[in-house]
């Protein structure tokens, strides 16, 4: 059990390094994206300000992983038969609460 959660933590830090990177290259490029990768975007830059400078991303790629955390916790499998929730696992709270745990941007 914690091989796997330490490797279901690398998985978030890597795709929260995949996120930033590719915010910033929608940025850099000025690409206009699908509404769900908008979406995305957005809420990705309510947590993480543009890069304009070099900085240190450790507080960037840990709001980002806090959210994808979150996310996931809310996430509905498109395959419900593969899975059947049982009485002891935890209800996910409403998403509005949870986003509150990261540290918006100034």
């Amino acid at each position: 059990g914690r091989k796997l959660h330490e490797v279901l933590r690398n998985v978030k830090h890597c795709l929260a390094i995949e996120f930033l990177c590719n915010t910033q290259g929608i940025d850099l490029l000025e690409l206009k994206t699908n509404t769900a990768l908008n979406e995305v975007y957005e809420l990705v830059r309510q947590h993480v300000k543009p890069i304009k400078e070099d900085r240190v991303f450790s507080g960037d790629i840990n709001n980002i992983t806090k959210l994808i955390s979150i996310l996931g916790a809310e996430f509905k499998s498109p395959f419900p038969d593969l899975y059947t929730a049982t009485e002891t696992d935890p209800k996910p709270q409403p998403l509005s609460t949870n986003l509150s745990q990261i540290k918006p941007i100034n």
